[in-house]
């Protein structure tokens, strides 16, 4: 149940927001932490923010929409990667020095984009896989075992992740303009329409009658 001083709005992020939650929750240190989330769709873009609320000392975001990019530059991110337009890979090594990123985040589930997470981890780092692909995924195992990389599923969220999340949106400095667009239900079919073809930054919608 929505607290009283809580809207609609607010309330249909809880859910997405607790999934960020959960998923930073397998990363042993957050603060200070340089970070890398592959793909900004929804979850994505909400564990981006998370991260930079939770203090990270610096966020890479790679995606394909420009769109997103541009939101999550607005947003904070110290680094935006443009992946079809350049090696995400070397994008991440060249910024870190060769060193790699203490965590790395994908939300996309398609196989190159986790394998290219793991080639992005710095030396003992740490690497969540949260979206959801069926196709298997192709990992160099030695690299894996030599460089000593941590790799962790996440999935869904608990009862404190969720509790978590409506004590963060509770503190009204959640970007809201930046996650939900509000448009009456007759602009449906055009907004969603938008939203399939990458034309705009459109993360979730909220529809009035």
């Amino acid at each position: 149940r929505l607290p009283a001083d809580m809207s609609f709005v607010q309330g249909a992020l809880v859910e997405p927001l607790a999934n960020a939650v959960h998923a930073l929750g397998r990363v042993p240190q957050v603060e200070g932490a340089t970070a890398l989330v592959y793909g900004v769709g929804p979850i994505g873009m909400l564990i981006f923010w998370l991260a930079r609320r939770l203090k990270t000392e610096r966020v890479a975001v790679v995606d394909i929409n420009p769109h997103r990019l541009g939101t999550a530059k607005e947003l904070g991110a110290d680094l935006v990667v443009n992946g079809s337009q350049s090696n995400p890979v070397q994008a991440i090594l060249e910024w870190t020095e060769g060193r790699g990123v203490d965590f790395a985040v994908d939300a996309v589930g398609h196989p190159d984009c986790r394998a290219n997470t793991v080639a992005c981890a710095a030396r003992g780092g740490t690497v969540v896989w949260i979206g959801l692909g069926g196709d298997p995924t192709e990992l160099d195992g030695r690299s894996v075992v030599t460089r000593e990389i941590e790799i962790k599923g996440s999935y869904a969220y608990g009862l404190k992740d969720f509790e978590r999340s409506m004590s963060i949106l509770a503190e009204k400095t959640f970007p809201i303009a930046s996650f939900v667009s509000e448009a009456r239900l007759e602009q449906g079919q055009s907004m969603f329409d938008d939203l399939a073809s990458g034309a705009s930054s459109l993360m979730k919608l909220v529809f009035t009658m």
